[in-house]
């Protein structure tokens, strides 16, 4: 049952986002200004007062994001071979491998932890929010220099300004300044002044609904033609090969149930709607990047009905 209970709000949600969208109750200007204050304002939000007010035990979110980390090394290593056979080369070759690793961990994984702690009364919901958001301050930045390398490989544009493109893309993107600083006001030990806290805390509240609203009406706004073969391969590899190969992973490292949790779903769920900026911010192919999208949220649903039951 609490599966159903976990899954079904987070896909209710995504799907009032399409469904706004497809209807066109929500215009594409308007989409795009929730979009932004999502991505700029109340994720960011959420992840600063998670980040900042968290217990440190930097130990229990170490065990998850190496597992994480080498889940992802799995998969880019299966995504070149895969292409390989399917002799993805060029603009094609750099979207396909991202999207087999790059995953919607925020829009995506902390709204289906925050419902699955709700009905898993053995594990400890605040402690095991903590090392989600931990481990993912410490992932994101894997996240987007593996994104911008494997881009910029697909068409062998690997050049001493390589550095510069990645460090272009950590200092601004605000999920990264985000966690940076909440770290940094974590460990100062001050507190947050009350009437801050309350402001945060209310702009972090409409982050998830908001959220998963944005990524069903961004996902409808994508135009694509008959999906490939390639799109299929990527997101399986995303929602399949990730889990599995952290499944083992955090078996043979003896993580706890609350740590699994963790590493299963920042693992199943589907690529980022990120990625397709990312393929246009660096002449990857877009059409390839928003079919992986597509595929890989619609599979997301087994994956991580998978994974609840699992754990």
């Amino acid at each position: 049952m609490h599966i159903i209970n976990t899954l079904v709000p987070v896909f209710l949600l995504i799907g009032l986002g399409f469904v706004l969208r497809k209807s066109n109750f929500l215009s594409g200007d308007l989409v795009g200004g929730i979009s932004k204050l999502v991505y700029y304002v109340a994720l960011p939000a959420l992840l600063f007062v998670e980040v900042a007010t968290a217990a440190f035990d930097l130990g229990r979110a170490a065990g998850p994001f190496m597992v994480i980390t080498a889940a992802l090394g799995v998969c880019v290593i299966v995504a070149y071979i895969v292409a390989a056979v399917l002799k993805l080369s060029g603009r094609s070759l750099g979207a396909f491998v991202q999207g087999t690793f790059h995953g919607n961990t925020v829009y995506v994984g902390l709204p289906v932890l925050t419902y699955s702690l709700a009905e898993l009364p053995g594990v400890d919901a605040e402690q095991t929010t903590q090392v989600a958001v931990l481990a993912l301050a410490m992932a994101m930045p894997i996240y987007l220099v593996g994104s911008v390398v494997v881009l910029l490989l697909g068409h062998h544009k690997l050049d001493r300004y390589v550095p510069l493109r990645v460090g272009r893309q950590l200092i601004t993107n605000p999920f990264i300044l985000s966690c940076a600083a909440g770290l940094i006001w974590g460990f100062s030990g001050l507190t947050l002044p009350w009437a801050i806290q309350r402001a945060l805390d209310s702009a972090a509240q409409m982050a998830l609904p908001l959220a998963l609203i944005a990524t069903g009406a961004t996902i409808t706004g994508r135009k694509t033609g008959v999906l490939s073969a390639a799109a299929i391969w990527s997101a399986g590899i995303k929602i399949v090969v990730g889990p599995a190969a952290g499944f083992l992973l955090g078996q043979a490292m003896g993580l706890d149930t609350g740590q699994m949790l963790v590493v299963l779903v920042l693992l199943a769920v589907p690529s980022a709607v990120s990625t397709l900026v990312l393929a246009d911010q660096l002449g990857s192919d877009t059409n390839l990047a928003a079919d992986i999208i597509v595929v890989s949220s619609i599979l997301s649903i087994g994956s991580l009905a998978a994974v609840l039951a699992l754990v």
